[in-house]
């Protein structure tokens, strides 16, 4: 199973071993880039209640990975469903919107890392 974070554009995944993961969306200045996840860390953990923060389970087959999301754009009740191929510190995701049947194909979801200070100091939840 899968840990830590994962960002593409707006969006990061967060996954732990247990087959949880959270989902949400991260809005940066121009010039600002996620690059590692420590602020994640504080916020974007099980169980908060985050408007915006979705969580749900995800199963991993081999290299590849499934699961389900709630849309964060519309009022749309369907899912968003994501599918991809896991290679070293990538996921290579494709999605599907139910609401609209819009397609998204090759988002290189990147894993984030956490400093060295943060992994020596790591919350009861990780």
């Amino acid at each position: 199973m899968l840990s830590g974070f994962y960002n593409f554009r707006h969006q990061v995944f967060r996954f732990y071993k247990d087959g949880t993961f959270l989902d949400s969306l991260i809005y940066l200045e121009p010039h600002e880039k996620i690059t590692t996840a420590d602020n994640l860390a504080e916020w974007m953990i099980r169980d908060a209640e985050v408007e915006g923060m979705f969580q749900g389970t995800y199963e991993v087959i081999g290299k590849r990975i499934r699961l389900k999301t709630k849309p964060h754009w519309g009022e749309g009740k369907q899912t968003v469903d994501f599918s991809g191929l896991i290679d070293k510190d990538t996921i290579l995701f494709t999605s599907v919107d139910n609401n609209t049947r819009r397609w998204e194909r090759n988002m290189p979801f990147v894993k984030l890392p956490l400093s060295r200070k943060r992994k020596n100091n790591k919350p009861h939840n990780q």
